[in-house]
């Protein structure tokens, strides 16, 4: 895919209020980075143009912080007036032509691959914008995608704005779009703060487009859970639980045995060798890097720990060591 033109913007400048947390949620570990780390390295990998930051409100500091020198370009949102606004902060730096591609901060599940398909689709289509949707089994606080008789995009309704009725429906908008810039401001400016948070909702902008110039596209993803979002303690926990059985299933399709895959929590940094086997009440964490045909016994946890090839591990806690 050539990157040409393309740009993308993290939204990370929320209050992280829901989370309870003296520190942004945006910085709570999640297998053993950030969760916002896992939506900026998706978006590094694209290779695009330039990668934007949108950061704000009590936490701004210590986000930039966490995330400089990663070749980012932080835009402050001086006031929280919505995703739509944070998408306005970013006019002065794009030029007028190109492709903007907007992802939230908070949903550390989305998979490089699916952004990929949305710029396909994009160009294949020659789109004025893509949106990313997915049919939740829960789809409380999400906003709801509505189609016409075609199937094609209409609007998207806010969770707290839609009717009883309108909640009824289960496909959501994820938050991430790829938009033709010109497109995009053109109609941003016109999208109105008249609702229940006077705030101005990036979805908004898809429903303009597509009644003045047509080519909103929707991109379903095949895996709901890529677009679930981080505001509370649970969903810390069901994004947990998600990564680790991503984790989990890229190791075994590498050739790693996992005799009860429920039973083991790995990060991301860790790396094993194949024919190894991992039996459940383990915890595997840090830069743990474990040799091929080395077997984890039940009860072993370890952290920053080498095991060397062929090497059984026995219960027990083990940071950074070398098991010969």
């Amino acid at each position: 895919m050539n990157s040409r033109g393309v740009f993308v913007a993290v939204l990370a400048a929320g209050e992280s209020t829901r989370i309870k947390s003296s520190k942004s949620k945006l910085l709570h570990d999640l297998c053993g980075k950030p969760v916002l780390e896992y939506p900026v390295s998706a978006s590094l990998s694209l290779g695009a143009e330039r990668v934007f930051l949108v950061t704000g409100g009590p936490h701004r500091r210590e986000v930039e912080a966490a995330f400089s020198g990663r070749g980012l370009l932080f835009v402050h949102q001086e006031k929280p007036l919505g995703t739509g606004h944070a998408v306005m902060c970013l006019q002065p730096h794009l030029p007028q032509e190109g492709l903007l591609l907007v992802l939230p901060g908070d949903g550390p599940l989305i998979r490089p691959e699916t952004l990929r398909d949305m710029l396909n689709l994009q160009k294949e289509k020659g789109a004025r914008a893509v949106v990313l949707t997915a049919r939740l089994p829960d789809p409380t606080g999400y906003g709801r995608v509505f189609r016409n008789p075609d199937g094609e995009f209409l609007r998207v309704i806010e969770h707290h704005e839609a009717t009883e009725g309108e909640r009824k429906v289960n496909e959501v908008c994820s938050g991430i779009y790829v938009f033709e810039l010109g497109s995009l401001f053109r109609w941003l400016g016109k999208v109105s703060s008249d609702n229940r948070k006077n705030e101005y909702y990036l979805p908004g902008v898809l429903e303009l487009i597509q009644q003045n110039e047509g080519g909103v596209w929707i991109h379903e993803a095949s895996d709901w859970a890529e677009i679930l979002g981080v505001n509370t303690r649970g969903d810390l926990a069901t994004a947990c639980s998600e990564m680790v059985k991503r984790l989990v299933r890229g190791w075994m399709e590498r050739g790693v045995t996992f005799i009860e895959p429920s039973g083991t929590y790995i990060e991301a940094d860790v790396r094993i060798g194949p024919d190894a086997v991992i039996y459940p009440w383990t915890a595997l964490m840090g830069k743990t890097a474990i040799g091929e045909r080395a077997v984890i016994m039940p009860g072993a946890v370890l952290v920053d720990t080498e095991v060397a090839p062929g090497v059984r591990v026995r219960p027990g806690y083990y940071e950074k060591e070398r098991l010969l």
